[in-house]
């Protein structure tokens, strides 16, 4: 959802959550179908969110809260595939 650059900048506090907030909003909350998982984009390769939990990318809070949206909207993906 984030690039390399959004990381860093908000690791350094060059860039305030607030703003990142807003940057993100319309990915957010533009529709019905929940995240199914993530794209690296330095490689463009496609893992899932329990991936991504593993490798860290994501904080298991973070995946918890992106699986529950996939049941609320009746959506429920395989999180191992």
């Amino acid at each position: 959802m984030i690039t390399k650059d959004q990381a860093d900048k908000l690791e350094l506090g060059d860039l305030l959550p607030s703003d990142l907030d807003l940057q993100l909003r319309p990915w957010l909350f533009c529709g019905e179908e929940p995240v199914a998982g993530v794209i690296l984009e330095e490689t463009g390769e496609k893992i899932t969110l329990n991936e991504a939990c593993r490798r860290t990318l994501l904080r298991r809070g973070t995946t918890l809260e992106l699986l529950e949206a996939q049941a609320a909207v009746g959506c429920v993906i395989d999180p191992i595939r």
